[in-house]
């Protein structure tokens, strides 16, 4: 059964170097039930996910980082966690949207508050239906 709306199993790495929009985000995230991480540069992602000791289920990374590309970040923590989901945040149109590779998910920043939760669901619950049996697991 897909985690539902309000599953504080669930954990999100969230890094955005705007302040504000990280702040929208992670407020939105937490109003929906999810347990966040935030992190406001690479290195302090990095750190954080060294750090913490059970599964993070989703990353969420601004696609166009200062101190390193959201895509440079993606490949560097999803050697350590493979079987993390990931979503590029990105204030582009859809005609500049990043390319994707297999298994992960695009959203434009400035949406509605609804529509961060419902994409995080989606991820899951696609990520369910692939057969995973890690998305709440301890990670080893």
């Amino acid at each position: 059964m897909a985690p539902k709306r309000g599953d504080s199993r669930i954990t999100i790495l969230l890094i955005d170097d705007d302040a504000i929009n990280r702040k929208a985000v992670l407020a939105t995230l937490e109003i929906g039930g999810f347990k966040v991480l935030e992190a406001s540069t690479s290195d302090e992602a990095i750190r954080i996910e060294v750090d913490f000791p059970r599964t993070i289920h989703v990353l969420i990374s601004k696609q166009t980082m200062p101190d390193m590309s959201g895509r440079d970040l993606v490949n560097q923590l999803k050697e350590l966690r493979p079987e993390m989901r990931v979503m590029l945040m990105s204030g582009c149109t859809d005609g500049d949207r990043p390319i994707l590779k297999d298994g992960e998910y695009f959203i434009q920043n400035a949406v509605m508050p609804g529509a961060v939760v419902a994409k995080v669901n989606e991820i899951l619950r696609r990520g369910l239906r692939e057969g995973s049996t890690e998305l709440f697991s301890a990670r080893v």
